[in-house]
């Protein structure tokens, strides 16, 4: 295989990975960028905790590091979440249009 046959692999599947059945997605894109920066930010929160001398300050970091990762979570698949739940709703309003 050559680099454009493999490059063109690559974009194919970045374009099915953040469109919904054919159209872009900006809740996809939303959610891959969130979830890169909350990544982000969890590594430096783990990085941060290495260079603490402080033993309070280390048992706080290290206590509140689950809670920051699921709000960081959260934070991060809730455009994709809330965009799936309003298909939801749309579905139903479109089966009463039809039935009416």
């Amino acid at each position: 295989m050559s680099v454009i046959q493999i490059t063109q692999k690559i974009l194919r599947f970045l374009k099915s990975a953040f469109s919904d059945q054919g159209q872009p997605s900006s809740a996809r894109i939303l959610s891959a960028w969130l979830s890169v920066s909350s990544m982000a930010l969890i590594w430096f929160i783990v990085r941060h905790v290495f260079y603490v001398d402080d033993r309070e300050k280390l048992i706080t970091w290290v206590g509140g590091l689950p809670a920051i990762i699921y709000a960081l979570a959260a934070f991060a698949v809730s455009p994709f979440g809330i965009g799936k739940i309003a298909g939801i709703w749309d579905k139903q309003k479109r089966k009463r249009k039809d039935s009416d």
